[in-house]
């Protein structure tokens, strides 16, 4: 029988394009893991009254990327959930290692000029957003944010 070949990833990929989808996978994992471990806690940890905030929350970066700001949102938003708040979160689409969770919403985006592990949350898109973030009447909006603010709220 003959041996199946495996397509080499470097003869379509560059190096970096390799290692950046290789970390964006890696991401990913990570972020399975926290999502099971997230579920396990709120099954196991009483729920407040229902009577929580509807925090929004904005963000340049959220995971497949990891780095401390995606880590601290997911943690944020795990505490407030767990306390009975509803979180949404807006955040840039990524091209791959995604997943989709409720309360985030993805925007289409680009990449970062120099910077190609960041996206960046196209403008009209979010602007499509604004009546349906307006129904919402938020009690708290949260930018966790370096970059220039990306919508009216």
């Amino acid at each position: 029988m003959p041996q199946r070949r495996r397509p080499s990833l470097s003869s379509h990929l560059s190096d970096q394009e390799v290692a950046a989808l290789t970390q964006l996978a890696n991401g990913n994992a990570l972020h399975l893991q926290r999502k099971v471990d997230h579920e396990v806690r709120l099954a196991s940890t009483p729920k407040a009254p229902s009577s929580g905030m509807k925090v929004l929350m904005i963000s340049d970066v959220y995971f497949p990327r990891v780095n401390g700001v995606s880590t601290s949102i997911a943690s944020f938003r795990g505490t407030l959930e767990r306390l009975g708040h509803a979180v949404t979160l807006i955040c840039p689409a990524y091209p791959v290692g995604q997943v989709d969770e409720p309360g985030v919403l993805r925007i289409r985006s680009r990449q970062v000029p120099g910077d190609p592990e960041d996206r960046m949350m196209r403008y009209r898109d979010l602007l499509a957003l604004k009546p349906q973030l307006a129904a919402e009447a938020f009690d708290l909006i949260h930018v966790h944010t370096p970059l220039p603010p990306t919508m009216p709220v």
